[in-house]
């Protein structure tokens, strides 16, 4: 998922040429993509832990997606 998002990174969430709603829709398809694999793998012990890890995958993504920074400024 890392890897994925690291070849996107540079071709479509930071090409400043792309308007929101594309990233979006690229973003989006990723994350299906992955709950798809997911899918798969419904006999894995899935832990706490493993959800939390990947919901700050997610949120933190999107804050870089919509440049929202929750650093407190200067």
């Amino acid at each position: 998922m890392y890897a994925a998002f690291g070849r996107l990174t540079s071709r479509v969430f930071l090409n400043k040429d792309l308007n929101y709603s594309t990233k979006l829709v690229v973003y989006h398809a990723v994350v299906v993509s992955l709950s798809t694999l997911l899918y798969g793998c419904e006999t894995w012990t899935l832990y706490r832990r493993d959800l939390k890890k990947l919901e700050q995958f997610h949120e933190r993504k999107l804050r870089q997606l919509l440049q929202i920074n929750w650093e407190p400024g200067p």
